[in-house]
């Protein structure tokens, strides 16, 4: 376990980071703190098949690893900005049938672009608010499953980070998940007669450790991080499989600047951003391996441009 000091100002008091593990990725520069710019290159990859399993474990299942995208229905929600947007791309470069994208916004030019991409894939856009009342996600399920009958994977990736915005960080971030996932589970529920699926929630390593200068966005990443572990518990009830993505500091405009929680620390994007980061490109192929691999209660770390199946430490057991 390594210490990296790093040093919050406007009050805040020093603290130290904890990095287990630290991939040692040929693409990820390293800051060295002797030099306040300087960047220390780590070219060793013999760590790295050590995080990202995919090329070794799992080589036996590939064929039916690609099978969790290929020919298959997918509803990716917030598919169209970030991390979700360079996942699209490698979705559909993977041969669904349909990827069926649920966003605020409407952007022709994006959709148009992901069709390009493999005009072998039907790309469909649905206008979705993750806040608006359960019964809304629910009609637009009803239309979703009448127009394509069956739907294989559902992603949920509405996200916002602004300590502000305290009830709406909640009902994207906490909220909206579960209200997703809920207004799908008609369809999928076997004790219903439904044939099952598979839920990817997008939760955040904030899941793991908060950064506590944004409490309210860590709760909520943790709270869906939680209900996600939940729903692969309930497998064998429900017949629907459910794991998180859980990616680290990646660079997209939320983390470009972001407001704590009271303003406990105006600096605190800036101050996150002074360390390795990963690019949203680098996060989306981790996230389509993550996919493929199909793993029933998997917590994945995707972090650094690497890929790590997190081992969930039990201090409680409810013993029911």
């Amino acid at each position: 376990m390594k210490n990296i000091p790093v040093v919050f100002k406007h009050g805040v008091s020093y603290t130290t980071r904890f990095v287990s593990k630290l991939p040692r990725c040929t693409d990820i520069p390293r800051i060295d703190h002797k030099g306040k710019d300087a960047l220390v290159w780590n070219l060793s990859l013999s760590r790295r098949s050590k995080v990202d399993k995919s090329d070794g474990d799992d080589k036996g299942k590939d064929k039916c690893a690609k099978d969790a995208i290929a020919d298959r229905n997918i509803i990716f929600v917030a598919g169209l900005g970030g991390i979700g947007l360079d996942t699209s791309r490698e979705i559909v470069k993977s041969g669904p049938k349909n990827l069926v994208i649920l966003d605020r916004l409407k952007k022709p030019e994006t959709i148009d672009e992901l069709k390009a991409i493999n005009p072998d894939v039907n790309v469909i856009f649905y206008p979705y608010d993750v806040t608006a009342p359960l019964k809304d996600s629910a009609k637009l399920m009803k239309k979703i499953f009448g127009k394509l009958k069956k739907v294989d994977l559902l992603i949920n990736g509405a996200g916002i980070l602004d300590d502000h915005q305290i009830e709406r960080t909640i009902a994207v971030n906490f909220t909206g998940t579960v209200n997703t996932t809920t207004a799908i589970m008609p369809y999928w529920d076997k004790r219903k007669g439904g044939p099952g699926g598979v839920v990817a929630n997008i939760c955040s390593v904030t899941g793991f450790n908060a950064i506590y200068q944004v409490p309210v966005y860590s709760a909520s990443k943790a709270a869906a991080l939680s209900y996600t572990m939940s729903l692969a518990k309930l497998t064998p009830i429900t017949g629907v499989k459910a794991y998180s993505i859980n990616p680290g500091i990646t660079k997209t405009t939320l983390v470009n600047k972001f407001n704590s929680w009271l303003d406990v620390e105006p600096c605190v994007a800036q101050l996150l951003l002074a360390y390795p980061t990963q690019t949203t490109k680098q996060c989306a192929k981790n996230f389509v391996k993550a996919i493929k691999k199909n793993k029933n209660g998997a917590i994945w770390k995707l972090d650094l441009g690497c890929l790590e199946a997190i081992k969930w430490t039990k201090h409680w057991d409810s013993h029911i």
